[in-house]
């Protein structure tokens, strides 16, 4: 499974590079604050459709080559590459549901956290 944040976040800290700019001028560009941004490309906050677009704008880019999986991406997660190794779809099956167990925690984990709980208070709020 390819983790889309940490795909978008590489492709725009490389482009940012590319330009010689910094995440302080994409923050000010955006008029966001500057954690927010680090949080963007560190993958503790996902970027919205229009936020992808300010940010392809800045970076004189298209939001296609932001979101572009390159050739070379390789799979970090540890039960996926074992995969290759198992021979019975059960273990498979068994090894694709721990991955999922897992970025259920994960993700728990992250809505626990301080910072996670403003985040998804602000985002889930009816007000």
């Amino acid at each position: 499974m390819v983790d889309m944040n940490e795909v978008i976040a590489s492709n725009i800290s490389k482009q940012l590079s590319k330009l010689g700019k910094k995440q302080s001028d994409l923050a000010k560009d955006l008029h966001l604050q500057r954690q927010t941004v680090h949080k963007m490309l560190n993958g503790a906050r996902m970027i919205t459709a229009s936020e992808l677009k300010a940010i392809s704008d800045f970076c004189n880019t298209t939001m296609d080559e932001l979101v572009k999986i390159p050739d070379t991406y390789q799979i970090s997660k540890v039960a996926i590459a074992f995969m290759g190794k198992v021979s019975s779809e059960a273990a498979k099956q068994g090894i694709e549901t721990a991955e999922q167990l897992i970025d259920l925690y994960l993700f728990h984990s992250r809505y626990q956290s301080e910072s996670g709980k403003e985040y998804y208070r602000e985002k889930w709020s009816d007000e």
